[in-house]
């Protein structure tokens, strides 16, 4: 009854969500027409500014050209007043020499008449020439003076004809170099306005960018939450079954509960605080042997560092022990776990403290891929194989580089083409592009021609690999992800499925698979659930065993 209510209120709410849709799209609307409309503004004042400050510049222009002509103008008097000056001085001159030459022809006519008048008979007393010589020669020297004085007095004077015109043209260019300046300052007043109105234009601009920012925020439909059904534990399926009748708060809550493995209760109630103990699961023997306690344990709450470190320190334990994962006295990671701890901490109220730590370190970061890896293989949903492949992959290039560098330097570098052959020769079903990709990696630790392989292949404190290294597993991921694609495809869309179905669909993708690998392929999708050859499984789990399972193509798929 709660269902169908339940419908009935979707059914009710849907018209909203329509209304919803319609609203946001007319106020999608109003922005893009308050944009162009403001948009055209600011270009019809872009336009003006710059119709402004061409005439700003025009008007520059006349200024410089008028000092031009002033400073032009200036150098013609100049040019003039020397001009003057030189005609000065040779007027003065020629008056000296006429005055000169005036005194010599006195000289001369009273030389001839005292000839004459000597020839007469009618000498002159030499007393009265010498009183008239010395007379004037008086009147010489105030003459002299006179002359001095005028050439002091009117030495700069310049012809009044010339000074006129002269004015004339100064008082025009002073009157039009005024209006200029008049002109120059009524435009920087009015380039003064237009950038303040510009800078209120961008005031204004940015209120209303971030308004409609606001307004998109807002008005904007709901997220696609499906695409985190990807990134979650249980896949699109159980993201759906989370996210079902579900209001976007509510889902970011599921999200960060998912991401961070905190309780959702605690997320929603807006507190950090988690809880003080762990309650233990009990001892039954369907809990797996590192978490069989009963009571609480104390919550460490250990960092996603520690658990790292940890788990780092898990699997270089697990490895010393150099047992083949197809021997018979081989224990499965939760009991090794339990062993591990138990030879660390000793105490039993310690080993499953720790247990119960790691174990809630591994589901809140269970998204960092190391983290996750050793949480699917410590709960069984993943092939410890994995792991193991990839360390195998992570050796043999090591080995092939090692082996390619001669040893002649210390920086353990290989040339570029060697390199990119090590690369192909280690992983053959790797594609034209994934080579390219993982090569462009290669070239951020290069020197020169060489790569430096050291730097590539280097492992952090906490296990981590360097970028290349994880392009690497990514590769060999999608690789497993895609041939799995490929046997679920050869399927033919059975729900059930058979082991002589799926031996004939690994045949069918892959001709060439060995025997053994085969049966390894298969036993890992039927596990011990079928005794008999004719019994079914769902295709569905067949499907996700062998997607967290070692199962790769034995040959490379030849492409035409």
């Amino acid at each position: 009854m709660m269902i169908i209510n339940q419908r009935d209120k979707i059914r009710e709410l849907e018209p909203l969500k329509a209304m919803l849709v319609t609203v946001s799209e007319q106020c999608e609307k109003t922005l893009l027409a308050m944009k162009e409309e403001e948009k055209g503004d600011l270009q019809d004042m872009k336009r003006e500014n710059q119709r402004l400050q061409g005439v700003i510049s025009s008007f520059r222009e006349n200024q410089l050209t008028l000092n031009a002509q002033v400073v032009k103008l200036q150098q013609e008097l100049a040019a003039e007043y020397l001009k003057y000056r030189n005609e000065c001085d040779a007027r003065k001159m020629l008056i000296a020499d006429m005055n000169d030459l005036r005194a010599q022809q006195e000289d001369a006519s009273k030389n001839s008449m005292l000839e004459t008048e000597s020839v007469d008979g009618k000498k002159e007393d030499a007393t009265f020439l010498r009183l008239a010589l010395k007379k004037a020669r008086e009147d010489i020297e105030i003459k002299n003076q006179k002359l001095a004085q005028m050439e002091a007095d009117y030495g700069d004077v310049v012809p009044r004809r010339d000074y006129e015109r002269l004015n004339e043209r100064f008082q025009m260019l002073e009157k039009d170099l005024e209006k200029v300046r008049k002109d120059q300052e009524m435009l920087m007043k009015e380039h003064s306005t237009l950038l303040d109105v510009q800078r209120k234009t961008e005031d204004e601009r940015k209120e209303y960018a971030k308004e409609c920012e606001n307004m998109r925020r807002c008005a904007t439909p709901r997220p696609r939450w499906a695409k985190c059904g990807q990134y979650i534990e249980g896949g699109e399926e159980r993201w759906k079954e989370l996210s079902s009748d579900k209001t976007s708060d509510d889902m970011v809550d599921i999200l960060l509960a998912e991401i961070t493995g905190t309780d959702i209760a605690v997320i929603q109630a807006g507190s950090n605080t988690a809880e003080e103990f762990l309650e233990g699961q009990g001892t039954g023997t369907n809990i797996p042997k590192y978490l069989r306690y009963e009571g609480k344990v104390r919550n460490r709450r250990i960092s996603k560092r520690d658990a790292l470190l940890l788990v780092k320190d898990v699997w270089q334990e697990r490895l010393s022990s150099e047992i083949e994962t197809t021997d018979p006295e081989y224990e499965p990671l939760s009991s090794f776990l339990h062993s591990y701890l138990e030879r660390r901490f000793g105490a039993e109220s310690m080993t499953f403290e720790w247990a119960y730590n790691l174990q809630d370190a591994c589901v809140r970061y269970q998204h960092d891929p190391r983290i996750g890896l050793f949480h699917g293989i410590l709960s069984g949903e993943v092939d410890e194989a994995l792991y193991h492949d990839q360390r195998a992959m992570f050796k043999k290039l090591s080995d092939a580089l090692m082996a390619a560098d001669p040893g002649d330097s210390d920086d353990w570098s290989v040339p570029k083409h060697v390199f990119e052959s090590c690369v192909r020769k280690c992983f053959p079903v790797f594609g034209e592009q994934a080579i390219a990709d993982l090569m462009k990696l290669a070239e951020s630790e290069t020197s020169g021609e060489n790569v430096l392989y050291k730097n590539i292949l280097k492992e952090d404190d906490e296990g981590g690999m360097t970028l290349f290294v994880d392009k690497i597993f990514d590769f060999d991921r999608m690789g497993r992800i895609a041939y799995v694609r490929e046997i679920e495809n050869n399927l033919d869309g059975k729900s059930d499925v058979s082991e002589g179905e799926l031996r004939q669909a690994f045949m069918n993708v892959d001709p060439d698979l060995p025997v053994s690998i085969l049966d390894q392929y298969v036993s890992r999708a039927f596990a011990e659930n079928v005794t008999n050859a004719d019994d079914t499984i769902d295709r569905a789990t067949v499907i996700r065993r062998l997607q967290t399972g070692s199962i790769r193509r034995y040959v490379n798929k030849v492409k035409e």
